[in-house]
């Protein structure tokens, strides 16, 4: 909320609106234990955010960060774990990076693929650990009892 100010939410009026709409949907899908879909949902609003802020990149700094993507598509293929929602985004960032066609990326291109990195897979990562544990009650308890007395 605090993000969405005038003139910001004037001029990224389209991002909020993904935005907004994106995190409706994790929600829904949440309520319904869609709990795959709900994650990915959460991602990609995730990276929305992050498209609010980001900056562009550099010419000089694309290559790095093909790299970058490249270097993450392998690392997670290490793992021998199921991590299908985060290789989507990877391959959506290596896509965004590197067109088959050899056009050239736009700039808004060149940022999704950052915050891809930067954001959305540290989240994935949070979100793959186990809840933290709450804390235990001491064991002591307390009875109380509440009475109404009539004519009060």
């Amino acid at each position: 909320m605090a993000a969405f100010k005038p003139p910001r939410s004037i001029e990224l009026h389209s991002r909020f609106i993904a935005l907004n709409s994106t995190l409706k949907l994790a929600e829904e899908l949440d309520a319904q234990k869609f709990y795959a879909g709900a994650l990915y949902q959460y991602l990609e609003a995730t990276r929305h955010f992050g498209m609010l802020d980001a900056l562009p990149i550099e010419a000089a700094r694309q290559s790095d960060l093909k790299d970058a993507v490249a270097a993450a598509l392998k690392n997670l293929a290490a793992f021998r774990q199921d991590d299908s929602i985060a290789q989507l985004f990877l391959e959506r960032a290596t896509l965004q990076t590197t067109h088959a066609d050899g056009s050239v990326s736009t700039p808004d291109e060149w940022r999704s693929a950052q915050v891809i990195l930067d954001q959305v897979l540290p989240a994935y990562r949070a979100a793959q650990k186990p809840a933290a544990l709450l804390q235990l009650a001491s064991g002591k308890t307390v009875d109380l009892t509440l009475v109404r007395w009539p004519y009060t």
